[in-house]
């Protein structure tokens, strides 16, 4: 599938995805309890997510997860989030 720019950090490519890491997104996420809810996504994009998933679920042998791809992702970008969030605050 190659690289997918901005999923597992730029430019990675899935070979670069443990399955420590993996394991240890989705340990994390169960530990801060749960918030289930809907969003809407152009459907590209849900597609990607979706085949993305299937993809990592088949390579790591787990169950295909959009929720761990979407809480990685942020994971990865917290910082940069919550300082975006910090300068609409202060304005």
């Amino acid at each position: 599938m190659g690289k997918v720019a901005g999923f597992f950090g730029i430019g990675a490519s899935f070979s670069s995805v443990s399955k420590a890491r993996l394991k240890a997104a989705l340990a994390e996420r169960g530990g801060s309890g749960y918030k289930t809810t809907g969003i809407n996504l152009p459907a590209d994009t849900w597609e990607l997510l979706n085949r993305c998933a299937f993809y990592l679920a088949k390579k790591f042998g787990a169950r295909p997860s959009v929720s761990a791809l979407l809480v990685d992702l942020v994971q990865r970008h917290r910082k940069e989030l919550e300082k975006e969030l910090g300068a609409c605050q202060t304005t």
